[in-house]
């Protein structure tokens, strides 16, 4: 609050009122409100003030201090925190008002300290707290919501690191942090751990009002449907104990203290919302809207890095909790945010916890069939020109620039961010900056190949995330059997075939097809992949399957296989669940027990693939085609390309 000591209490004062408390001259003989919110001049210098008594009614609440210039700031806040505790030790023995909490202005900042903690933690703020949240906060003893927290029972079904991630959060709680942070692979349950914790947290009452943020829409309304879906007790989902609202900013206004919800919403969105109530006269956000942030995948950001998101964390006066799913590459943030767990993605391979790890281990890798398609030429790249990452080994560093140059020159947006690494180390790091529409090629060879590819489980944790993957053969190498069911492209002397999967890939959108098309192509789709597919009546449809088929080994060498097929054609982002189960139970119904194939043009959730990988241990094989899936099987037939994806303007 730089200025003349005049304009420094103007502004002090502002925020004060912004806050919800009232500005008076202290005076022996005013009386005090019952149940008004006042900030009193408690001592002036020169005709400024210099301290205030925050007080509702008769009760003081806390004091605020203003820094003079002729004293150091640690000695101001020693002297108060100092002052702070010798009369909360009095408010113990006596039945006088002492004040429980302080704020200490200096020119540029506002420092809070908490009295009711043994030792007293001083924290910066982006202002004063609503009188609300201070009369909350001085009726309840700090530490018995910790106590509560002890008293849950242990959360049941989950993995050992799951289990191991939600102690070491609440022991550092405990230890009085209010910012850690966790690091999970991608795949290894992150969703059912956070609500877990948001779960616990609100229950115990340690914060009863959490902001959820995340840096995707799609991630955005995937959790809130994994929420609605995961148990946090026996039969009981996190929405139906804890109110979650997804972007709406009524439900913060409409708070109240004491109030339990989650609100969820992008960092991008919450952003947006404080710089409108920065610059209108709208309703504010206070500073204690909330009692707890947990991010999903938005990093804490280094010190000279987005500067706006890292504004919604400091704006805020919560504990924040960081999820991440790989370390942190700045040692400042990794500083800053507190790592207290880490279970990185060698050590969810090694463990099998990535979700369809169990079945992809089954899969055989020995096929040494060298493997070459031409889609043939479609033409440009449409409209949608979105990120396409190139992920190559060292020993290829070369040849993998000169890809990464053709395709610039052809007017690919081109990231290739782990060049020079290792494979292994290549596809983590890309896994941390790859998002929903993106596009992976590993470029293979014999360096590269195995790495990729030996661990199939990160494949389907790709697709499942909204990526598409096109493997691209950079130099002749045998392809594992993992590769089957892929388009693999050459590129080992043009870059000719990848444009054209490219091509294929961005015209591809199902969502502008009608259901009726939808369902018609994928009966196409089903025969051209060796499933005789047999159109049913209505009666049968409404036992709740569409389509009956038989999967036909294309050499012979298997018996056939029974399918009951299931389409879901849907606009919106869902869960699946329920459609998982309903198939299960009508396959249970059959004497046979024929298999289950649920096709849909959305995206499976990792709530649905671990209810699927649920299913598979009872003994009911069901598998989906999500449409990520069908994509990749669309890329190989490009007359269907062409036939239900037109040019733009031939449709």
């Amino acid at each position: 609050m730089s200025g003349d000591p005049h304009t420094r209490q103007r502004r002090l004062e502002q925020q004060l009122g912004w806050a919800g408390w009232e500005i008076r001259s202290a005076s022996p003989t005013s009386q005090p409100l019952e149940d008004q919110p006042v900030a009193s001049i408690a001592r002036q210098l020169d005709n400024v003030a210099i301290s205030y008594t925050l007080s509702i009614g008769k009760r003081i609440l806390g004091i605020v201090e203003v820094q003079q210039d002729a004293t150091p700031l640690a000695e101001t806040l020693a002297a108060t925190g100092a002052r702070i505790k010798n009369d909360a030790r009095q408010r113990k023995n006596s039945t006088q008002e002492f004040p429980a909490f302080a704020y200490v202005v200096d020119s540029e900042h506002i420092y809070f300290i908490d009295a009711r903690y043994k030792e007293s933690k001083v924290r910066k703020t982006q202002g004063f707290h609503t009188p609300a949240a201070l009369e909350e906060w001085a009726e309840h003893d700090p530490l018995e919501p910790f106590e509560a927290l002890n008293q849950l029972p242990p959360t049941q079904h989950l993995h050992y690191y799951q289990a191991g991630v939600i102690n070491a959060i609440e022991d550092a709680l405990k230890g009085g942090r209010r910012r850690l942070s966790v690091i999970m692979a991608v795949g290894t349950g992150k969703t059912t751990t956070i609500a877990q914790q948001m779960y616990r947290l609100a229950s115990s009452d340690v914060a009863r009002r959490i902001l959820y943020l995340t840096d995707s829409r799609l991630l955005l309304n995937q959790a809130i449907h994994a929420f609605g879906a995961l148990e946090v007790e026996p039969g009981v989902s996190l929405n139906a104990v804890v109110p979650i609202f997804a972007d709406s900013p009524a439900a913060i206004h409409g708070a109240t203290v004491g109030r339990t919800f989650v609100y969820a919403s992008t960092i991008q969105s919450m952003r947006a919302q404080l710089a409108k109530r920065a610059t209108t006269k709208a309703q504010p956000i206070h500073i204690d809207a909330f009692d707890a942030i947990i991010s999903d995948g938005v990093s804490w950001p280094a010190r000279k890095s987005q500067p706006s998101w890292k504004k919604v964390f400091e704006y805020f006066d919560a504990i924040e909790i960081f999820f991440d799913s790989t370390p942190f590459l700045d040692d400042d943030a990794e500083e800053e945010a507190f790592p207290v767990y880490r279970y990185g993605l060698e050590q969810a391979i090694n463990d099998g916890s990535l979700v369809d790890s169990q079945t992809a281990k089954l899969r055989p890798r020995a096929n040494r069939n060298y493997a070459h398609v031409t889609l043939g030429d479609l033409g440009d790249l449409g409209e949608r020109n979105p990120r396409v990452f190139l992920a190559s080994a060292s020993a290829d560093s070369h040849d993998a620039e000169s890809v990464a140059i053709s395709l610039r020159r052809q007017g690919v947006n081109i990231i290739h961010p782990a060049e020079g690494e290792e494979a292994t180390d290549a596809i983590e790091l890309v896994m941390s900056k790859i998002k929903a529409g993106d596009t992976l090629v590993p470029l293979l060879s014999e360096a590269s190949v195995d790495a990729f590819w030996s661990h199939p489980e990160v494949d389907s944790l790709l697709e499942r995330r909204g990526i598409e993957i096109i493997p691209a053969v950079l130099k002749p190498c045998f392809l594992p059997r993992a590769l089957a069911e892929r388009t693999v492209v050459d590129v080992t002397r043009s870059v000719d075939d990848l444009m054209s999967a490219l091509n294929v890939n961005s015209r591809i959108d199902l969502n502008i097809l009608s259901s009726e098309e939808f369902e018609e192509l994928t009966s196409i789709l089903l025969r051209r992949i060796h499933f005789d597919v047999k159109k049913i009546n209505s009666s049968r449809r409404d036992m709740g399957y569409d389509l009956a088929a038989e999967y036909r080994d294309a050499l012979g060498f298997g018996d056939p296989v029974s399918y009951i097929v299931q389409i879901k054609f849907h606009h919106r982002q869902r869960s699946f669940v329920g459609d998982l189960h309903r198939l299960a139970s009508i396959i249970s119904a059959h004497a046979d027990r024929p298999h289950g194939l649920l096709i849909t043009n959305a995206q499976i959730t990792s709530v649905a693939s671990e209810a699927l990988a649920d299913l598979t241990r009872k003994n009911v094989q069901i598998r989906v085609i999500d449409g990520v899936r069908f994509k990749s099987f669309l890329l190989a037939q490009p007359d269907l390309v062409n036939h239900y994806f037109p040019a733009t303007g031939n449709r």
